[in-house]
């Protein structure tokens, strides 16, 4: 950790952006909202992944220590002015579409980013390291009209941001229970 300082302005003057992916690190839900949520992945990507990653459980990085390595990192990413940019990996054992990034942009709090830094860090910062900051990234005329309404502030409490009301998408309106329902359909098609 002595030599993170040097690293991180290493970084920042290279112009480099950094998506750390903290999240296929974490432990996999195993309550029943994220057995939920698992089961609109389809079965055979989780037995592959175990087979890949046969020792997952016992892995040393998932560790309370290993996981404030992984904050303090990105924290000192974030304090030394570090290009960030909010990704899961996914697939990967114990990430699911959608609704890891949800965690991931926990995790970015958790390591001393404001909630408007984290969500920024998945939206106009994603566009900009693109070099799309003209097709999508941030409400303004012109731009791609693809938006997530949510209940609540997520400005206020991350965690917000999986209060889903609908999604605008590809110029089409999805309420939460229509989003529901294409999973169900989904999960419906799945071989076990």
């Amino acid at each position: 950790m002595k030599k993170l300082p040097t690293i991180v302005e290493t970084i920042k003057a290279a112009d480099v952006w950094i998506c750390p992916t903290l999240v296929v690190n974490d432990v996999p839900r195993s309550d029943p909202g994220g057995l939920e949520q698992a089961s609109f992945v389809p079965p055979d990507v989780f037995v592959r992944y175990q087979r890949m990653y046969p020792n997952r459980g016992s892995d040393p990085r998932t560790t309370a220590p290993a996981r404030a390595v992984f904050l303090g990192i990105l924290g000192a990413l974030h304090a030394g002015g570090a290009h960030l940019l909010l990704g899961t990996d996914t697939m990967k054992i114990g990430t699911l579409p959608g609704y890891s990034l949800h965690t991931e942009l926990q995790n970015f709090v958790a390591a001393r980013l404001t909630p408007y830094e984290a969500i920024r860090a998945g939206t106009a910062d994603a566009a900009r390291f693109l070099h799309q900051e003209n097709e999508f990234g941030v409400v303004r005329t012109g731009l791609r009209a693809d938006l997530l309404l949510v209940n609540a502030n997520p400005l206020l409490d991350v965690k917000n941001v999986s209060e889903i009301a609908g999604v605008m998408a590809n110029g089409r309106w999805s309420t939460l229970a229509d989003l529901n329902r294409q999973l169900v359909g989904l999960r419906a098609t799945y071989r076990h």
